[in-house]
């Protein structure tokens, strides 16, 4: 079944790793409305294999990790919140 889910991305230098389908494409950046924080909104297909996603919150002018893939932006008032996957690494 093709759906969107949303999941909120904490903020923070670890950030969240979300589990989401193989196929699974971001839609929308923003802030949750039930939360106040950061949060992506996920265009997938719920029978997918899933795997395992790193993503990061930064703030304007922060350092960002090498190899990190932009994926939008989101306003809150007055800051503006940038969010990036980061490549998760096997030990």
């Amino acid at each position: 079944m093709r759906t969107i889910w949303k999941f909120p991305i904490a903020r923070g230098e670890d950030g969240s790793i979300i589990e989401v389908p193989v196929s699974a494409k971001f839609a929308f950046v923003g802030i949750g409305p039930d939360s106040g924080s950061v949060a992506v909104w996920v265009d997938l297909h719920t029978d997918s294999p899933r795997v395992e996603r790193r993503l990061r919150v930064y703030g304007t002018g922060w350092s960002i990790a090498s190899g990190a893939t932009y994926i939008g932006s989101a306003i809150d008032g007055p800051f503006v919140w940038h969010l990036f996957e980061d490549p998760i690494h096997e030990a």
